[in-house]
């Protein structure tokens, strides 16, 4: 009995490998890589086992290039293109951000005689203008002096426990700034640098608004050239929330004019409070109490609605030029659509997930880690990429996707590359670069009039430097070249 089981199982195992093996003889291969390109991957000392490509000519079923598109890899910024196109088809083009601001109290003469609550709805696009704009609203409201307390409502997003410095131990850095649901002026702050050598010293300004304490000025004017712009600019942070302060020391030579850079040196609450004090004074108005944290109680009575920009026009800062930050608000909000408050990222995943499968896309190898590509965890694959990137172009909202994308040698990410060439101006894509990573996604406009979808994601040692940057123009250039019009 025990030989006969074993036959059994010896023969169900044969049936089932044959199955495989003929399923996988039966399959098409992948087209050979064309000679050009393999040229390129010998020039550019590139590790085959690193690299995959997916090129498709839009309206046919079979790839152009279809190299290692199974493997799932580190896209970079490059996931920004699975976090927009899915934003814009699930939300629609005109959906915006709600900020509310209500009222505990009575208001008369001129007075609320209670607390003010802003309560954030994730607005990715928070600035001082919208700011601005509350509190010209609230005073045409009456509203000149505040008798209780600002109070800041960030309940529409769960969010854990986070180290902006997590990801490469530079928490200051812009790039690496945190979600929240009352987003102001992206967490981050522009310091602006201008030489006034009449008075013999530089000038610090910032947007928004800080404290007139926040920034300790100890840079020197001095002569000659200027050798290096902002490298001569020494930044120390100081204390935390309300009592952070920022130390500028270093020469600063005259020659260099002016500079900028930005910086998430204050968290988003300790930015909107100061402009919130510096923008209310500046209307004639008046706080009695401070800020804090709270919920908004049902007996609150709104007062105004201050609606963001529509999501179309937000795609174009997020994907020209890799905003960090609003992709991260992006995916919370997916999570949160449809009243599933607050929104999270394991629901932003799973809306996303349920969308892609809806469309018949290929997900497997996908991890969607913050939706922004700033991580080593996130993995798609370029045969996905492809999927999502052909379907963007057969949707109803290509024109909008597609012109929220990089345009090579004019604008964005992709500004200065091929700039002088005939391939300027014929390729919208999505582009990605952390240590060890290159990648690019997105079409290729023939002079043909053909389109082609175009990935590339390189993982090795080094793909960050020229070498990724080379075998991606390589391959553009090859795609060009078969697109033109035959004499």
């Amino acid at each position: 009995m025990r030989v006969l089981r074993l036959c059994k199982i010896i023969s169900a195992f044969a049936l089932t490998l044959g199955s495989l093996l003929s399923q996988a003889l039966a399959a098409d291969p992948e087209p050979p890589l064309p000679e050009p390109i393999r040229d390129a991957f010998a020039q550019e000392n590139v590790d085959p086992d690193g690299i995959s490509l997916w090129i498709q000519e839009m309206g046919k079923e079979k790839p152009l290039v279809a190299y290692r598109p199974d493997a799932a890899r580190v896209p970079a910024s490059v996931i920004k293109v699975l976090t927009t196109f899915a934003a814009l088809d699930i939300l629609g083009p005109d959906f915006r951000w709600k900020t509310r601001v209500l009222r505990q109290g009575e208001v008369g003469g001129g007075r609320l005689d209670g607390d003010l609550y802003i309560e954030g709805g994730g607005d990715p696009h928070l600035l001082g203008e919208s700011l601005w704009r509350i509190l010209q609203s609230l005073r045409g409201r009456g509203i000149r002096h505040i008798e209780g307390d600002v109070v800041f409502d960030e309940d529409f997003f769960s969010l854990a426990q986070e180290d902006p410095g997590s990801f490469d131990e530079r928490p200051y850095r812009s790039y690496n700034a945190l979600p929240r649901s009352l987003l102001f002026n992206f967490s981050s702050t522009h310091f602006s640098f201008h030489p006034d050598s009449s008075a013999g010293k530089v000038v610090i300004t910032t947007d928004p608004p800080l404290a007139s304490d926040a920034v300790h000025n100890r840079l020197r004017l001095t002569a000659g050239a200027c050798g290096g712009r902002h490298y001569r600019i020494r930044m120390r942070i100081e204390g935390e929330g309300l009592d952070r302060r920022v130390r500028f020391s270093g020469d600063y030579p005259a020659s260099c004019g002016s500079h900028s850079f930005w910086r998430s040196t204050f968290d988003s609450q300790t930015l909107l409070q100061g402009a919130f004090r510096s923008l209310w004074s500046g209307l004639d108005a008046s706080l009695a109490g401070g800020f804090r944290t709270g919920s908004v109680p049902d007996s609150a009575t709104e007062v105004i609605v201050e609606a963001s920009p529509p999501l179309v026009d937000l795609l174009r800062p997020i994907n020209k030029f890799s905003n960090n930050v609003m992709s991260r608000q992006l995916l919370l909000t997916i999570g949160a659509h449809g009243g599933e408050t607050p929104g999270t990222v394991d629901k932003g995943r799973e809306v996303i997930r349920e969308w892609l499968e809806a469309r018949g896309i290929e997900s497997a190898g996908l991890f969607l880690d913050n939706g922004s590509g700033l991580s080593r965890r996130t993995r798609i694959t370029a045969r996905t990429l492809g999927e999502i990137l052909r379907a963007a172009h057969e949707s109803p909202l290509m024109a909008e996707f597609v012109s929220s994308l990089p345009l090579l040698g004019v604008d964005g990410t992709l500004r200065r590359r091929l700039k002088n060439t005939r391939l300027a101006g014929r390729v919208h894509a999505k582009t990605g670069l952390i240590d060890d990573v290159r990648s690019l996604a997105g079409y290729l406009h023939g002079s043909d009039g053909r389109d082609f979808v175009v990935v590339v994601l390189h993982n090795q040692p080094g793909a960050h430097y020229g070498q990724g940057t080379r075998l991606q123009d390589a391959l553009l250039r090859w795609l060009w070249s078969r697109s033109r019009p035959r004499s």
